[in-house]
């Protein structure tokens, strides 16, 4: 009876981190799907966000992805390729509340995805790109019910808010 009690225990715990960890809004397996996009992801991930410095004990402090939000393809330099912005969040390796949006815009260039420029968009998620803005929308206050819409711009590989 004992073991019939632990067993059952352990099922649930198992099927409740399963569920936990599935989340249906993460599109980790649509930006898997293009592999030149996601080689050029793991390379900027890698290079620009991943290691933090080090932590008080001097061991390597990381950024860990938590789920891709959104991979979008759109051409806004005219050129007729189709460039991507991912949408992404990040958190701690240590497990703390500290979380973080980054968009990051690639460019295809001879069919392979060029890293162009990110940003920080704090609460917003990728709205549309409407030449020349990239507009973002969402609740920038937890506590407030209304949307924020804001318009950014790429002058000079940095994106610019309007």
């Amino acid at each position: 009876m004992v073991a019939l009690k632990v067993f059952t225990i352990l099922l649930l715990f198992s099927i409740s981190e399963l569920t936990y960890s599935q989340n249906p809004d993460d599109k980790s397996d649509f930006l898997k799907s293009n592999k030149l996009l996601y080689t050029s992801f793991q390379k900027f991930y890698t290079d620009s966000i991943r290691q933090d410095g080090l932590d008080e004990w001097g061991e390597p402090y990381f950024k860990k992805i938590d789920q891709i939000n959104g991979v979008h393809y759109f051409d806004y330099n005219n050129n007729g390729l189709e460039d991507a912005l991912v949408e992404f969040s990040v958190r701690n390796s240590d497990g703390g509340t500290w979380y973080m949006l980054v968009a990051v815009l690639f460019e295809n260039v001879d069919k392979q995805y060029i890293y162009k420029a990110h940003f920080k968009p704090e609460n917003l998620l990728f709205k549309k790109y409407q030449q020349p803005f990239f507009i973002l929308s969402g609740r920038v206050n937890r506590f407030q019910d209304e949307t924020t819409t804001k318009k950014y711009k790429l002058l000079n590989n940095k994106f610019v808010e309007y």
